[in-house]
């Protein structure tokens, strides 16, 4: 086994000396034919006028960043000391579904409510500071400022379950024994457990800068995610696109009472009818709250429907995707007719470039994290999560994997608890997979405008 552990790692630095070695032979003459200084400093990014100034987007994803860990930090970590020492028994339970619930989210949902919900308040908050003379442009809506509320939504999650955890970890004798030298309650918990559970408070703020940094969904759908510098945090980062003929009429701008009002369907089916997704959002809400409150004495019946509902959903999505190669068949048709049967070995080398790399990442660092971190063989691993693998594979889709992930986690010995928090969390956070398709895609793309 010593042997095989080797190679392994030989493997996985031979990887990362392959990487490093791609992108320095590629990027280095690109950079040294534009020069460093003006690629890192440059302001405009027009690839068709051959200017590459990539600095727009380091500042604008540093405003984002910055302002999401602003908001979010502080009212996280408050969050986490109100459930780990103020917090009662009973909203305990749902106020802790909910924090997880928001792990769940998809990015997608989450810049559709900034849209939504988000934009219309900041647009209108800007346009009362404009009127009071504090700022000269109100903007649309579409600005950094809404861009941070929106990830610092997105990372609480991740600040609220790290720091809770860390602070729950904290021996009860230390509480005790500030409260016996004549501390406040508030004094013992700021002056003593959150310093003793600064480790575990620092690496869920690390988690959540991480996470901040790595959404794009949602800064697409909000901000527009152009490299634009932006001196006015109201001020919109879409830019002005000229045009001749093309003419538009604004509606009506909708208030924002309307807006909170809309967001309650006025019966159960009509949002899944209509796929308004907002409204589905505030249904679960709701009944999933309302299923909590009602204790288990008198919700089991309808928690067995929904599971009942969730295995026939679950033979649906089957049904689905045995039904998927003939659907990708009719897509790949008028592609190969416009572009001749040589786009097909172009299609193939992007697919085997990506299979590549989800095995070897796959192999090599799934596998020795098990091994270092679980403890556990990394062939018995892949044995006991192969249905889920299946599953994922043939469907791409983490979320939609999170059942069976979850029956198979469980059946290798981990809580319920645990498997409910982590296996969501890591659904949103840990998409090793996309990343992986979108730098091969990315690379592709490029190849194919020269």
């Amino acid at each position: 086994m010593q042997g095989v552990f080797f190679v392994a790692a030989c493997a996985s630095v031979l990887a990362v000396a392959l990487i490093c070695i791609f992108l320095f032979a590629n990027g280095i003459p690109a950079i040294k034919e534009i020069g460093f200084v003006k690629f890192i400093t440059g302001e405009m990014w027009r690839p068709s006028n051959e200017l590459f100034g990539i600095f727009p987007m380091i500042i604008g994803s540093l405003y984002v960043t910055a302002g999401a860990v602003i908001i979010g930090v502080p009212i996280g970590i408050l969050t986490s000391v109100f459930m780990a020492m103020y917090c009662p028994k009973k909203i305990y339970r749902p106020l802790k579904a909910a924090t997880e619930l928001l792990a769940g989210i998809p990015s997608v949902v989450y810049g559709f409510f900034g849209l939504v919900v988000v934009v219309p308040i900041i647009r209108d908050f800007g346009r009362a500071l404009k009127d009071a003379g504090l700022i000269k442009n109100a903007g649309d809506g579409n600005s950094i400022l809404t861009t941070s509320l929106i990830l610092a939504m997105m990372i609480l999650p991740t600040i609220i379950g790290t720091t809770e955890s860390a602070m729950r970890a904290v021996p009860a004798h230390y509480y005790e024994g500030a409260l016996a030298l004549g501390a406040t309650k508030e004094r013992s918990i700021f002056r003593v457990i959150i310093p003793a559970a600064k480790s575990g408070v620092i690496a869920g703020i690390v988690l959540g800068i991480g996470r901040a940094v790595g959404e794009t969904m949602a800064v697409i759908m909000v901000a527009g995610n152009q490299p634009r510098l932006v001196g006015n945090l109201f001020k919109g980062m879409f830019p002005v696109v000229a045009t001749t003929d093309l003419v538009y009429e604004a509606s009506e701008p909708v208030s924002f009472m309307d807006t909170i009002v809309n967001i309650f369907p006025s019966n159960f089916f009509e949002p899944m009818v209509n796929a308004n997704m907002l409204q589905v959002i505030v249904m679960a809400i709701l009944l999933g709250f309302a299923i909590i409150l009602v204790g288990e004495e008198k919700n089991s019946r309808v928690i067995q429907g929904f599971q009942d509902l969730n295995d026939i959903f679950m033979k649906c999505m089957e049904l689905i995707l045995r039904l998927s190669p003939i659907g990708v068949f009719c897509l790949l048709c008028p592609v190969i007719a416009a572009n001749g049967p040589a786009i097909i070995g172009s299609l193939a080398m992007v697919l085997l470039a990506a299979y590549i790399c989800y095995i070897v990442h796959m192999a090599v660092v799934y596998s020795l994290t098990v091994k270092a971190i679980g403890g556990m063989s990394p062939l018995e691993f892949f044995k006991n999560m192969f249905p889920a693998m299946i599953f994922a594979f043939s469907s791409s889709s983490s979320v939609g994997t999170l059942p069976i992930n979850m029956e198979c986690v469980e059946k290798m010995g981990v809580s319920k608890e645990v498997s409910s928090f982590v296996l969501p969390l890591g659904a949103t956070i840990n998409m090793d997979g996309t990343a992986i398709y979108q730098g091969v895609c990315a690379i592709f793309i490029a190849s194919c405008y020269g």
